[in-house]
């Protein structure tokens, strides 16, 4: 991949998820807002985890809210996600996990989600995946 474009898709990650976030504020850390329940959470966050990792970034962006099919692309996601996986190999499991919950100060709207470390073959992936009240993906970053 060219540099420029790289370069490019990191400022767009940095800006999307910067605007995500400086709407929202972390609560209380390990309990999901009320309305959410951990297993569906968890259940639909290693689903995502699992698209990523078979490189369907398609299916992620069509899992997320329209605020997400905004600001990421197919390509935005799959860009960054090819060259993680390339660089860290192929994925052995999730070794831990966390559960996270925003809310958004302009709306009010709560959040819930979790943190997963996936260990794979030459290294970790840290994802942070948020979900709204419909289970729509709100959020989705690498670390």
């Amino acid at each position: 991949m060219n540099i420029k474009k790289r370069y490019r898709t990191l400022w767009l990650l940095f800006c999307s998820a910067a605007m995500v976030l400086c709407g929202c504020q972390v609560a209380e850390g390990g309990k999901l807002p009320e309305g959410f329940e951990e297993e569906k959470v968890r259940e639909k966050a290693e689903c995502v985890v699992g698209w990523f990792n078979e490189q369907e970034y398609g299916k992620i962006i069509e899992a997320g809210s329209e605020e997400l099919k905004e600001l990421y692309s197919e390509e935005d996601i799959g860009s960054e996600g090819k060259d993680r996986l390339k660089k860290c190999g192929a994925f052995r499991k999730i070794e831990k996990t966390a559960v996270i919950s925003e809310k958004n100060y302009r709306t009010g709207e709560a959040y819930g989600g979790l943190v997963l470390v996936g260990a794979y073959e030459n290294g970790k992936i840290e994802f942070r995946i948020l979900f709204d009240e419909e289970m729509d993906v709100i959020q989705f970053l690498l670390r």
